[in-house]
Formats: structure tokens, sequence, C-alpha cells
């Protein structure tokens, strides 16, 4: 399948449970947003690490050889900063959970929309379409 659609499909995945969560902290709730932070623990955790390592160690090397690193570099080191932010929310205390949970909203959503407004299109245009194909595991 092709990699723009299957990573694009991941990103569809995520932003619900992303405005869900910048809901809950317009809310300032703060035991709403705890219940709705355990409910996307999955989505912002072992799913978003894995959408990342998908990423960083399978497409964005292949992306790279086409139409650059230094064109995807900047994307991968956004992986770090979203990781680290997501770590510092989830362990947090309730109080710093608010300032945390709308950074990491704010960072995912922007860098969503780079990935799929930018790389994305770079790749679909400089790469041939069998080269966007991704391999089986």
């Amino acid at each position: 399948m092709n990699a723009v659609t299957i990573l694009t499909q991941e990103h569809q995945k995520l932003r619900p449970f992303l405005r869900r969560m910048a809901q809950t902290c317009d809310e300032e709730n703060p035991d709403a947003l705890n219940t709705v932070l355990e409910m996307a623990k999955t989505a912002l955790n072992a799913d978003l690490d894995q959408h990342i390592d998908l990423e960083d160690n399978r497409v964005f090397p292949h992306f790279a050889q086409y139409i650059g690193s230094d064109r995807v570099k900047m994307f991968i080191d956004d992986h770090r900063q979203i990781q680290s932010v997501r770590d510092k929310l989830y362990s947090a205390e309730t109080p710093l959970r608010r300032s945390l949970a709308l950074a990491l909203d704010e960072m995912l959503q922007e860098h969503l929309d780079r990935e799929e407004n930018m790389l994305f299109p770079a790749a679909e245009n400089e790469m041939p379409s069998e080269a966007l194909e991704l391999e089986p595991d």
C-alpha cells in the first residue's frame, strides 16, 4: 500500500483524540482531562510510538533518498520533541497536565499538518509511484 496513504490514515485516527484533549482543556476540568488522557493513552503512547517508528525507520529514510535528508530531518527531530512532551504529560501531576496537554496538541497538530501539506506532497511529486509503496515487514 502507498506509504503516504497509510501514514495519512494513521494521522486521521489520532486527530479525534487530540480534538477531545483540546476541548477538555478548554473546559478547565482537571478530572475530565485525566479521564480523556486515560482513554487516549494507547493512541498517544503505543500507537503513536509505532507510527513514529514506521516513519523514522522505514518511510522517511526512503523518502530522504529521493527528496533529500535535510527535508526529512526536521520531521524526525519533531518526533523526539513530541515524545518528550507526551512523556512529561503522562508523568506530570494534575496541575501541570493542562499546559502540557495544550502544548502536545499544538505540537502534534502542527506536525501532522506539515507532514500532510509539505512532506507528503513533496514525496508524491518527486518519487516514482512504485517507490511510495510500503514493503511488508
